[in-house]
Formats: C-alpha cells, sequence, structure tokens
C-alpha cells in the first residue's frame, strides 16, 4: 500500500494541475455486485491533489427479481446425481475515490475505497433412492431422498476495493464507465443442515441418527477450505450516468 501511494504521489508531483469547476454525476450502474445507482462529485480544489479527485457513493443490490433476469427462472440444475437450487442476495454500498494520475477529465483513472458488503448465498441440494454422499468421514446411502441445505455468508461486512477503470462523455454530459478492480470480503462462513432418510444395514432412519454435529462440522470445515479463494471477489461494472 505504501509503494501505491508513492506511485500516485509520482504522477501528481510530475504532472502540472489546472483548476476544475466542480462537477456533479448521477446515474445508473450494473456490475457483479448487483444492480443499483451513484452520485458521483469532482472537487473545486486547484493546484492541490484533490483537483485530480472524484469521490463516488455508490449502492448495489442483487435479489430474486435481478437474479432471474441474470440466471433465468430456472436457478435449478443437476450435476453427478445431485440437483441443486441456488440463490443469491446481495446489497452492497460505499464510497470510493476515483484518482485520475494524469489530470482529472480525462480517460483513465485508479479507484481505491471501502464498502459495506451484505452477500448470502442459499444453496439447497437434493440426492434420490440409493446414490451414496459423505457427510464428514462418513459415507451414507440415501433411502428414499435427503436434502442439504446451506447458507453461505461472508464475514467481513466492510470490504476494501481496489481497481482502476475508463470513463469518458459521450455527448450532453452523458457519460459512459467502466471499472475492473477486486474487493476483499474476508472468508465465508457456511451454515449446513440436512434432512431426510439413509438405509442403516436395510433399515430406513432418520439422518440425523447417524450423523452428528461433530461430522456437519468437518462437512463444513471442508467446504470453506475450498472456497478460501472466494476472499477476494472481482468486480466488474459499467455505468451510464449525466453531469451537471
Amino acid at each position: 500500500m505504501r509503494f501505491f501511494l508513492v506511485i500516485l504521489l509520482s504522477f501528481f508531483s510530475l504532472t502540472s494541475v489546472r483548476a476544475y469547476a466542480p462537477d456533479h454525476y448521477l446515474g445508473f450502474s450494473a456490475s457483479s455486485m448487483g444492480f443499483g445507482g451513484y452520485y458521483k462529485y469532482g472537487f473545486n480544489t486547484p493546484n492541490t491533489f484533490w483537483s485530480r479527485v472524484e469521490m463516488r457513493a455508490s449502492w448495489e443490490h442483487f435479489g430474486p427479481t435481478a437474479q432471474d433476469i441474470v440466471l433465468g427462472d430456472d436457478t435449478t440444475f443437476e450435476m453427478d446425481g445431485i440437483t441443486y437450487e441456488i440463490g443469491l442476495e446481495s446489497d452492497v454500498a460505499g464510497v470510493a475515490f476515483d484518482f485520475y494520475p494524469f489530470r482529472r477529465g480525462s480517460v483513465f483513472h485508479l479507484t481505491f475505497g471501502g464498502y459495506y458488503t451484505n452477500y448470502l448465498f442459499n444453496t439447497h441440494a437434493w440426492i434420490k433412492d440409493t446414490q451414496t454422499f459423505d457427510v464428514g468421514a462418513q459415507t451414507l446411502t440415501v433411502d428414499g431422498r435427503v436434502d442439504a441445505y446451506g447458507e453461505i455468508e461472508w464475514d467481513s461486512p466492510i470490504a476494501p476495493y481496489l481497481g482502476f477503470g475508463l470513463s469518458g462523455t459521450l455527448f450532453s454530459g452523458v457519460t459512459l464507465g467502466f471499472d475492473l478492480g477486486v474487493l476483499y470480503t474476508g472468508s465465508p462462513d457456511i451454515n449446513l443442515t440436512y434432512s431426510g432418510t439413509v438405509d442403516n444395514g436395510g433399515t430406513p432412519v432418520d439422518i440425523h441418527t447417524l450423523i452428528n454435529e461433530d461430522d456437519i462440522r468437518a462437512q463444513t470445515k471442508e467446504i470453506e477450505d475450498d472456497l478460501m479463494a472466494v476472499e477476494y471477489l472481482p468486480v466488474i461494472r459499467l455505468s451510464l450516468g449525466v453531469r451537471f
């Protein structure tokens, strides 16, 4: 981070700065975090660091309605004999700063900021008949049907963001922007539950008679380890706004 700040200050010291009137922007955005809107403000502080900076406050949401638009009405799929149903809800709001290393009003900018994130990923999987599956160290055989329910949440409500982007004016103050970056959300936490009937030596029994909390914790830990790379979420955003 210190190296990054040095680079920014070097650009600032080597490039002349001219005065800009304050700019205000309102617009809409579509990104990997959802759909929403933003307000952006360009500072009127000539010959200072802030003359190259625009502050952006934004909010984006992804929920059942948007999910149908992106994924279609059917969010159920089958893989290796297991049927999955998925759902995602997210609210992301925060403040970021666009830094223009050459001058404000140019196309290229660097972005840093922080967001409040509320991600909830729901999964429902079920398996039928005589198929086998693992819970922790146990291998169980389905007698009828077994359902597994999972909730995945990320443990860092405040997520730092770092990225870069391109922005420009199309016509009459209408602006178009493209941003690419990464959001650090921390490691995911998983809540996993089961229900259904399994085979116990030829006798159907409730699954909870053969598994215990230690088995579920072991299975949960295995999934969390597989998802460690999801601490960093890539962000792609397209925005359309108007300057006034």
